[in-house]
């Protein structure tokens, strides 16, 4: 019956995502993952058939889903759209689209924390776009400040020097964002700790260069 299929199909998924999340894709063990979601070997290899396709069922929504956001965001422009507006009031509480774009990584660590940490931090050697994840974030994140922070560091009369420092802090931004999410797993934790991050790196940053 379909609904002893999905059953299956759901027991097989959850064991995998505890399993990938242990050990990352290249040390998950497809037999272990049978052993622990109670079914044979063979009943995993009917539904996935290799231990590839398997990752990009556990991941693979939440990965679209999230990169597709950050793009969106990316795509806004600070001076039209008056909420995300560097120039309005308060100045304080702007951090240059940093704000938006985590933003999309706590909701999907509401529900999906444990495949979010995967996809950073556990795909080595999947071998396909998922491998990247964690690259894709920085690169990202770099586009965001290089097209707002410098614009407001060049309007404030400061000097940008070399501009390879946006992607030097995106990377330790991101670096410190997988630190966080290995740690805690609850959500308030989380973001409590990111938004903490936030301040550290980017609050009032113009008036430092």
């Amino acid at each position: 019956m379909q609904y002893l299929k999905d059953d299956i199909k759901n027991e097989i998924l959850e064991s995998a995502l505890t399993e990938f999340r242990a050990m990352g894709y290249n040390n998950a063990s497809m037999r272990k993952i049978a052993k622990n979601a109670h079914v044979a070997i063979g009943n995993v290899y009917h539904y996935y058939k290799n231990k590839q396709e398997l990752f990009n069922s556990v991941v693979g929504t939440v990965y679209d889903t999230l990169i597709y956001s950050l793009r969106e965001i990316n795509k806004i422009d600070a001076k039209e759209a008056v909420e995300y507006n560097f120039q309005q009031e308060p100045k304080e509480e702007n951090y240059y689209g940093i704000n938006l774009m985590v933003g999309k990584l706590l909701d999907v660590c509401k529900e999906h924390n444990i495949e979010l940490l995967i996809l950073l931090e556990k795909s080595k050697g999947v071998q396909n776009k998922y491998e990247n994840t964690k690259q894709d974030l920085i690169n990202l994140l770099d586009e965001v400040l290089k097209t707002q922070m410098l614009q407001n560091i060049t309007e404030s009369g400061a000097e940008t020097g070399n501009t390879y420092i946006t992607y030097v802090l995106s990377a330790s931004f991101i670096e410190g964002f997988c630190s966080i999410l290995n740690k805690y797993e609850n959500g308030s934790e989380v973001k409590l700790l990111v938004d903490q991050l936030i301040k550290i790196f980017f609050k009032d940053i113009v008036s430092r260069f």
